[in-house]
């Protein structure tokens, strides 16, 4: 063979390899991203608005669930005429609006040698959860309840009014942190009286005419109406005094004249039926005066109007706000029972009324209770040591306050 002929069989065989050799694959190009669509700030708000209202619906829900089957009965110490029953009646008739939940009341009388046939008969009945409370002249429905909750384990209990034992298991009490709304109260007088208002004079000077000198009054009252009159002006002076009886008109009268008499142009009165005195020593001495308990301004007004319009505004015991708090973390599933609970303003269970002698005060002193108010939710006024508080720490501040 020639070379010649080697040539062209390499030739040959170098074909023949580039033709059986497999080519290699074009690169896989990257796929591009689809662009997300953007929202303008607007758009995104309301997308998070159209979020936020679908739980809430969702959460409502869940909460009508958990209580619209539920049995509710109101056993009233008393009748529904009292302000106090009718304020947790109204409560109640709340929770019937928001969850549909099946409500009634038993009002028991005033007697209570009576009260343990409706409270037995409340038990024995399909009622899933009893509430009540006593009243200002007994401690029998505390009792029926401690003797009777353990028994009935399947019942649930709600007491609206201070329970003042250990809290069996299906219990829940109510307290309430009533220098909270006082300290409303003692800002308010502290604003008013040197604001220039109709029936004030030009001093700091304000009253605080209690009942008696016991704790509740002093500890749960007095203290946030003087801490209250002191945020807003640290120099005012308060004269306090005490009637030592609960149902004396005319020593609340003789108590309030000879402070009005005195310079005293606003005083708040926690004295039960003592404080009816005081409302009637304001009226005469052409003065403020503070309630308690109830709105007394409309308590008053249909029968003596003159009487009404002296009364600023009223601390009081929210049965009603505190009652619905109670049943909407039930509905939640955050209650606990076999526990007191203690609620303030954030929980709507105290404040001082807003109606329309309320209404007449400046603007200005309106909007800085309002904000108070806000910063006693907030915790930014604490007030929690103030129950606690010894007697003589008490009696430095009211000699703090002394008028000179």
């Amino acid at each position: 063979m020639n070379r010649r002929q080697w040539i062209v069989i390499v030739l040959i065989v170098c074909l023949l390899a580039m033709g059986c050799s497999t080519p290699a694959p074009e690169a896989t190009p990257k796929p591009t991203p689809t662009p997300m669509p953007t929202m303008s700030p607007e758009e995104e708000a309301a997308e998070l608005a159209r979020i936020e209202a679908e739980l809430e619906v969702q959460k409502l829900q869940e909460k009508k669930d958990r209580v619209q089957d539920l049995k509710i009965v109101f056993l009233v110490p008393g009748t529904l005429e009292h302000p106090f029953n009718s304020m947790a009646y109204q409560g109640l008739q709340q929770v019937e609006a928001e969850y549909g939940t099946t409500i009634a009341y038993v009002e028991m009388g005033d007697n209570p040698k009576n009260w343990e046939k409706d409270f037995m008969a409340a038990i024995e009945a399909d009622w899933d959860i009893i509430v009540t409370l006593n009243n200002l002249s007994s401690n029998k429905m505390t009792e029926l309840v401690s003797m009777n909750a353990s028994l009935y384990p399947d019942k649930r209990f709600i007491f609206l009014a201070g329970y003042g034992q250990e809290v069996p298991p299906n219990v829940v009490a109510i307290n309430y942190n009533m220098n909270e709304a006082t300290f409303l109260a003692g800002a308010c007088a502290a604003m008013v009286t040197t604001s220039g208002m109709p029936l004030t004079n030009e001093q700091p000077l304000i009253g605080f005419v209690g009942g008696m000198s016991i704790y509740v009054i002093k500890n749960q009252f007095m203290l946030g109406y003087i801490q209250g009159a002191k945020y807003i002006n640290d120099d005012i002076k308060i004269m306090v005094s005490y009637t030592e009886n609960f149902g004396n008109k005319s020593l609340g009268e003789k108590h309030a004249a000879k402070q009005y008499s005195s310079g005293v142009d606003i005083i708040f009165q926690a004295a039960g039926a003592t404080g009816y005195g005081v409302i009637n020593a304001a009226a005469a001495a052409d003065r403020y005066v503070i309630g308690v308990d109830n709105d007394q301004a409309e308590e008053l007004e249909a029968e003596y109007p003159e009487k009404a319009a002296h009364i600023l505004t009223s601390v009081v015991r929210k049965y009603d706000g505190a009652l619905f708090w109670v049943i909407d973390q039930y509905a939640a599933d955050t209650l606990e029972f076999g526990r007191e609970y203690r609620l303030g303003i954030a929980e709507n269970a105290v404040g001082i009324t807003k109606n329309s002698y309320y209404d007449l005060l400046d603007d200005e002193i309106k909007a800085q209770l309002v904000d108070i108010e806000s910063k006693i939710v907030s915790k930014e006024i604490n007030l929690d040591n103030l129950e606690g508080m010894e007697d003589a720490m008490i009696e430095s501040l009211v000699e703090s306050v002394k008028p000179e």
